[in-house]
């Protein structure tokens, strides 16, 4: 026949992607309250996998800034090693899957990765001068 058949197959793959993320630093800190109320720290947050397809996998930093009625911590800057990474901030109630007991707000960073390597630096500002809790 000379007819053209607009029919079409779709199949759907699954396949998995291997990525990981780092925290190069342990996840609890100490901080020498004595000599100063505040102290500036920095979360480095290394990723790197196998990214064959160009796919966009999504990192979200969750930052406790509010602990009861205590503002605890200033996030001051964001820096990544990738120009076409996105990354976006904003002030939420709450953040990630898991509820954490008295915290009140947080900051989250969401980034948008698409390369097979990234590195993004979360600096902040930890006070507790306010309070001696």
């Amino acid at each position: 026949s000379n007819e053209k058949s607009l029919a079409r197959e779709t199949r759907s793959l699954q396949f998995r992607h291997a990525f990981i993320a780092v925290l190069s630093r342990p996840s609890v800190m100490y901080m020498n309250t004595s000599q100063s109320p505040s102290d500036h720290k920095e979360f480095f947050f290394n990723v790197h996998g196998e990214n064959l397809f160009g796919a966009v996998f999504q990192l979200q930093i969750c930052v406790p800034i509010k602990l009861q009625d205590f503002q605890i911590v200033r996030v001051k800057n964001l820096t990544k090693t990738q120009d076409h990474t996105e990354c976006t901030q904003s002030q939420e109630p709450a953040c990630g899957s898991d509820p954490v007991q008295h915290v009140k707000e947080w900051h989250s960073v969401v980034c948008a990765i698409t390369s097979n390597k990234e590195n993004v630096t979360v600096a902040a500002e930890i006070s507790v001068g306010h309070t001696k809790q």
